[in-house]
């Protein structure tokens, strides 16, 4: 593993973001979810 070199900066941030940003992406569409399950159970009861 190399340490973070002005060369290899480049190619590395391009995909780290997207990553990081799906895996957000899904954890939020799942709390948004569950909350949005738990607010239909507490109208609908």
């Amino acid at each position: 593993m190399e340490s973070i070199r002005p060369g290899s900066t480049d190619p590395m941030p391009v995909r780290a973001p997207q990553q990081h940003g799906g895996i957000i992406l899904i954890r939020f569409v799942g709390i948004l979810i569950a909350a949005i399950a738990v607010m239909v159970l507490l109208w609908g009861g």
